[in-house]
């Protein structure tokens, strides 16, 4: 509960405008939107199950958890919300873990589209999904467009160092 909170927390000071305390509080998602937790209960319990079902190594179970989180998500949040665009992030990773590049990049993609529609092209999230893309273009033998997505990452990474005084824990 602690991390919902500082998240909360966070985004109310952004959304006020104090940046700089947002960040404090939370570096890593103090510009979403703040989300009533009540409504992801049953969401969280599903991606709850999927990592742990990862960690055991029981990759196929863990993708169905985390569809079913997504689904649920979507039903409550919005089928273009950050939370979906996590679990598009989880799913890619999964597939991704048992070498199926086509729905790994399927997943990455979806994520990245609703970031685009929502005009956020800096952000942890987009890191992520573009790492992850890369690795399975990179596994599919697809060096171009690792290469392409190569260069986002360097530019997001240089525009972070830049906000935190070279103080980004992920670029």
């Amino acid at each position: 509960r602690y991390g919902y909170s500082s998240i909360w927390l966070a985004c109310c000071y952004y959304k006020q405008g104090n940046v700089r305390k947002a960040r404090e509080i939370s570096p890593s998602h103090y510009s979403f939107e703040p989300v009533d937790r009540r409504l992801t209960v049953e969401s969280d319990k599903e991606a709850d199950l999927a990592i742990r079902l990862q960690q055991e190594g029981k990759i196929e179970e863990a993708i169905q958890h985390a569809i079913n989180c997504l689904q649920l998500e979507k039903a409550e949040l919005g089928e273009f919300s950050l939370h979906c665009v996590g679990s598009y992030l989880t799913i890619g990773n999964l597939y991704a873990q048992i070498g199926d590049n086509n729905n790994a990049l399927a997943h990455y993609n979806n994520g990245l589209a609703i970031l685009s529609l929502l005009d956020i092209d800096k952000s942890i999230f987009n890191f992520h999904l573009l790492m992850g893309r890369v690795y399975a273009y990179l596994s599919g033998n697809d060096i171009q467009s690792a290469l392409t997505d190569m260069k986002s990452l360097e530019s997001i990474s240089d525009y972070e160092k830049n906000e935190n005084n070279d103080a980004y824990p992920a670029a």
